[in-house]
């Protein structure tokens, strides 16, 4: 095969032409002390690896989906790579239930001299250099920059349910994902749970060709408008005066002219001067008015839907109980309210449907009777409160009525087809769309 006999791992890697890819996995594996010395840790790293024939020579890439950016990664996540590197032991990539098994190791008997450790970018090929040393100094890095921090991961017993719960090998004896049934009323598939929100929803109704390419983390491209920017801003700005103020409402006064740089946000004068209305006008409906007992800004929420073997996952912009009422609101900032009619929220947002229905489902150990959801809307001249009622039989099934079809498409979809339209135009996954054109957009 002349493209194998050609290969090269990569243009800009070692002055030895002869480092070769390396298939399976390099495995550090140590059993615990104490009262745990049964249980054996394993510590191997997933991206490219590559060796000298005579194994003296390690190479580990880390892979990014976008351009190599080594500086948003950590110290101690690149001080563990290079640990394992050097001193990992060679063993094939498990099969299956394999997974379940200890990694079967090769004892390797040839010492390594050097270690590399880089960051590829899969979209331009380019390479940030992380680490060039000696197995010594591999080891002395992690000591430095790793130990404390590897330590604190195996040792904790906080459990932390989000996102990840889907693909976790202990979601379905996990205690602390809620569970719940009866949300997206779609029948199981068989494996592992799969995960889905309501912007997946959202996407696969808009273009199940997005949604999939969303999915696969592809790089985005103009991902935000202005006015989404905007939106993100005044988002985390509540996020964080809300997670920071003991208790106390928020106040117009609170807002500095230039408050978007304090919460590291790049607007433009008119949208920042947009946003700044918009948080005035939060303070006339700040939940903090209120008696509140307990708030959580942006809390991860994840629900497993136990008929549909889905975690359901959402992050309401605030939870809140007042007076035993507990409160799920969300917050959308807009150009107006012209248009926007209790009957028609949750066509316009799914997220509210789904809400709804998990609260009138008890999926937070809730009452109904004792729950509301709210959607709190911002606009430059003004805001508005509507509230949606979980334990009103007509309002749960039209939030029904929007959710049924739009999981019941997520659940169906295999091929992923492109809606090609004018939304190609804003489409931030657009260059990896097999039916883009720009006559399209």
């Amino acid at each position: 095969d002349v493209y194998k006999r050609q290969y090269r791992p990569h243009s800009r890697t070692l002055q030895d032409q002869h480092l070769r890819p390396v298939r399976g996995h390099w495995v550090l594996n140590q059993h615990g002390g104490g009262d745990e010395a049964r249980s054996l840790w394993e510590a191997f790293h997933w991206g490219r690896l590559y060796e000298s024939p005579d194994g003296s020579v390690r190479e580990f890439r880390f892979l990014r989906m976008g351009k190599a950016d080594g500086a948003r990664r950590s110290k101690a996540e690149t001080a563990l790579a290079a640990l394992v590197t050097a001193y990992g032991e060679p063993a094939p990539s498990p099969q299956g239930k394999q997974w379940r098994q200890p990694f079967r190791v090769t004892r390797s008997t040839n010492p390594v001299a050097r270690v590399y450790i880089a960051e590829i970018g899969l979209l331009d090929g380019s390479r940030d250099d992380l680490f060039n040393g000696t197995s010594q100094e591999a080891h002395a890095f992690y000591q430095n920059h790793a130990k404390d921090r590897v330590r604190e991961v195996v040792n904790t017993t906080t459990l932390t349910p989000g996102p990840d719960c889907a693909g976790c090998k202990r979601s379905h004896a996990c205690t602390d994902l809620r569970r719940t049934s009866n949300v997206l009323r779609v029948p199981p598939l068989g494996g592992r749970p799969r995960k889905v929100s309501a912007s997946t929803l959202r996407y696969i109704s808009r273009c199940p060709a997005q949604a999939h390419l969303r999915d696969l983390n592809l790089p985005k491209e103009q991902e935000y408008t202005p006015a989404n920017r905007r939106g993100h801003a005044v988002h985390a700005w509540l996020e964080t005066q809300h997670a920071t103020s003991d208790g106390d409402p928020c106040t117009a006064a609170d807002v500095p002219e230039d408050w978007w740089k304090t919460i590291a946000h790049d607007l433009d004068e008119e949208q920042a001067h947009l946003g700044r209305r918009m948080i005035g006008h939060h303070s006339q409906i700040c939940p903090l008015l209120a008696d509140v007992t307990q708030a959580q800004p942006e809390p991860p929420l994840a629900f497993l839907d136990t008929e549909a073997n889905t975690v359901i996952v959402a992050k309401p912009d605030l939870l809140y109980t007042v007076d035993g009422v507990l409160i799920w609101r969300e917050t959308k900032t807009l150009q107006n309210t012209r248009h926007l009619r209790h009957e028609h929220l949750f066509q316009r947002f799914p997220q509210l449907a789904l809400a709804v229905v998990l609260l009138a489902q008890k999926a937070l150990n809730n009452t109904p009777a004792d729950s509301l959801v709210e959607l709190e809307v911002l606009t430059g001249d003004g805001c508005d409160i509507f509230t949606l009622d979980p334990d009103d039989p007509a309002e749960v099934d039209r939030a029904r009525q929007v959710l049924a079809p739009l999981a019941t498409a997520w659940h169906e979809e295999e091929a992923f087809p492109t809606r090609p339209g004018i939304e190609c135009a804003t489409c931030p996954v657009a260059r990896w769309c097999p039916d883009y054109t720009e006559e399209i957009a």
